[in-house]
């Protein structure tokens, strides 16, 4: 059996709360079980979820607000690390295996489960424009691996050619993979298709990778928009026998992190 976390910062009935609803019959069925952490605000989520036979907790959870209003980012920051702390107490309580956050700007959850040791899968690209362990090859400050999680280092556009990736996910468990990167119409286009190609559900998140525009010596500009939005819309129409292929934005999906996975 498998335990699931869905951590959701917002009570009213939403995107999120619906996924939920789709998702849970099957995820039953295919051995996994599903909690919902939903904050203990007025709204109508945790009712609709209950009746449909979800199991749903509630607690204090503060979430990022569009407010010029200094008192509402205050009790965020008070509050940040208690709730993370609660969350981690769920996680060891209930023997939780993933924690899935919704919504990149609220993520008290991921912090929680990388506390727990919910290990996240780095990739890391080299090649001739991009030397490895040079200077612009590093990982920014503000973006460092934990020094038990795997790191994979790759030299092809395609996370999977010539690495260890693919057995790194089986180790974990891992079926389906979260994308998010760059660029889009090189590393995110190879590794979308590289994950489908060997059997792996794909979610793309399609806000959340992006790329530069291309130009051609007669003058003609591809935007580096449409070349987005062109795998966007492929991604979400493709077609594979088993496996699944679609897109959402980083407030629906986010990042998944389980014993684990986040790609």
């Amino acid at each position: 059996m498998t335990r699931v976390l869905n951590v959701t910062h917002y009570p009213v009935f939403g995107g999120p709360h619906n996924e939920v609803l789709r998702l849970a019959a099957p995820l039953r069925e295919a051995g996994v079980e599903m909690t919902v952490l939903l904050p203990d605000e007025p709204g109508n989520a945790a009712e609709r979820l209950r009746s449909a036979g979800i199991d749903v907790l509630t607690m204090p959870l503060h979430r990022l607000r569009a407010t010029t209003r200094p008192l509402t980012h205050l009790r965020l920051v008070a509050r940040f690390w208690p709730e993370v702390q609660a969350i981690r107490s769920v996680v060891r309580e209930r023997d939780i295996d993933i924690v899935k956050i919704n919504g990149l700007v609220n993520p008290h959850g991921a912090i929680a489960a990388r506390l727990e040791g919910v290990p996240v899968v780095w990739v890391q690209h080299s090649d001739e424009d991009l030397p490895f362990e040079s200077s612009e090859w590093q990982w920014v400050p503000e973006l460092q691996p934990g020094p038990d999680e795997p790191l994979v280092h790759k030299k092809f556009n395609s996370s999977f050619e010539e690495t260890d990736l693919d057995n790194v996910l089986a180790r974990l468990g891992a079926t389906h993979v979260v994308l998010a990167g760059a660029a889009t119409n090189w590393c995110i286009r190879a590794t979308a298709y590289g994950a489908l190609d060997r059997g792996y559900d794909l979610t793309l998140i399609k806000d959340a990778h992006t790329t530069d525009s291309l130009e051609f010596e007669d003058g003609t500009v591809i935007a580096a928009e449409h070349i987005i939005t062109e795998l966007n819309v492929g991604l979400r129409w493709v077609s594979y026998p088993g496996r699944s292929s679609s897109t959402a934005t980083a407030e629906q999906v986010d990042f998944t992190l389980a014993k684990g996975t986040g790609v």
